[in-house]
């Protein structure tokens, strides 16, 4: 019953009936000094056709000034990349939907 495979660990995934996977991890980010910081992620298992939606938030005690996005442009089955500012480390959880 390869439609249910899962890995369920940190930077995990389920694969779920129909074809539709979810993805999800986390990678900590260091200051950027107010420029933009990018970093590309593998994913644990490639999309076999898309990635259709990602999420990500910072966790982080710090109040500065910080944001997380993905650039759509560099982002394909097998990897996301995800550009940043950060005034401390952080870390960055994100979550992929796609089949």
């Amino acid at each position: 019953m390869n439609n249910f495979g899962n890995s369920l660990t940190a930077n995990g995934y389920q694969k779920l009936p129909g074809g539709m996977i979810i993805q999800w991890g986390s990678f900590s980010v260091s200051p950027t000094g107010g420029s933009v910081g990018t970093v590309d992620i593998t994913l644990p298992v490639a999309f076999p056709a898309a990635c259709r939606s990602v999420n990500a938030l910072i966790s982080t005690n710090d109040p500065s000034a910080r944001s997380v996005g993905f650039d759509i442009g560099s982002t394909n089955r097998t990897k996301i990349r995800f550009t940043y500012t950060s005034a401390t480390t952080n870390s960055i959880y994100w979550m992929a939907v796609g089949y």
